[in-house]
This record gives C-alpha cells, structure tokens and sequence, in this order.
C-alpha cells in the first residue's frame, strides 16, 4: 500500500496484484523445491567427512545468525531446543548432504551447459546490492568484494547457481 488516499478500486487491483505475487512466489519456490528433491535423489557418490562437516558448520552458522536476527540469544536458543550444539550439527547432517548433492549437480550442470558469469555481472551485482548504502560504508563493503577476495568468489558463484536454475527451471 502506498500511504496515499486513493480510490477503492484502485485498492483493491493494488491488493489482488499483491496476492498473486506472493502466489506466484510460492509456486517458484514449490517448483525449486520439488526439482532440487528430484536433483539430489539421482546424485550419488560418497561426501568427504571435511566437506560434510564444513557445510553442517555453515548450516550452523546460519541458525545463529536468523537467531540473533530475531533478538533472541543462542545459548537461549539451545536451552528452549534441549539440544547441545553438538546436537544440533549432528541433526544437520541429512541437510548437509542434501545441499552438498545439490551444489555438485548444480555445477555440473553449468559446465555442461556452459553458464557462466562474467566479471561486469558480478560487479553490477556488487553495485545493486550497495545501493542503498551510504558512502563511507559503500566504500569499505566494496573493498571486501574486490575480484579476487573470497566474498567476490563466493558472490559469483551464487550469481552462477542462480543463472543455472533459471536456465533449467
């Protein structure tokens, strides 16, 4: 909604436009859903234990974070859950596996369909993403993207599984 006073009408086309965005959101992500089960169902092959332990670490890394998002404390967090944090990273381990799978068919597919990002995609990439950013801090965050860096590498590789998936969903 826009703040402004506007016609009933105009409500509610705002509002049934709304609706089917989320509703199309949704089926995307069903869709994803569904082919990604699909994708890591036929990926076989054994996962190396510091490969598996790496990916349940980052799972691990992204709980604390949406927690500490959410305002809450982690030690809060494990305490409601009655888990360990050891606990918690073995129950992560399917989860793991399944993102290791989907990652590995993801990357295969992109090579033998060719995908690929260039260097100007990442940096227009780079660009959006601090928009909005004030200056000073546009500046220092920049710095972390430089070609090169682990954060302009990994940035460039979501920038590749987001084209593959596109291409073949």
């Amino acid at each position: 909604m826009s703040g402004k006073k506007q016609p009933l009408e105009e409500w509610k086309k705002e509002i049934e436009a709304q609706i089917q965005k989320e509703h199309d959101q949704n089926a995307k992500r069903e869709r994803e859903e569904e082919y990604f089960d699909a994708l890591v169902k036929v990926t076989s092959g054994e996962i190396p234990n510091s490969m598996l332990e790496e990916e349940q670490q980052q799972i691990l890394k992204e709980i604390k974070e949406r927690i500490l998002y959410s305002g809450l404390s982690y030690e809060g967090y494990l305490k409601s859950a009655k888990k360990t944090e050891e606990e918690l990273l073995k129950g992560f381990e399917s989860q793991a596996q399944d993102r290791i799978r989907l990652r590995i068919t993801l990357q295969e597919i992109a090579v033998l369909e060719k995908i690929e990002v260039s260097e100007l995609e990442v940096e227009e990439k780079i660009n959006e993403l601090f928009q909005k950013t004030r200056e000073p801090e546009k500046e220092k965050a920049k710095k972390m993207y430089q070609p090169g860096t682990a954060s302009w590498i990994a940035l460039r590789y979501q920038l590749l599984i987001q084209k593959t998936l596109e291409k073949i969903l």
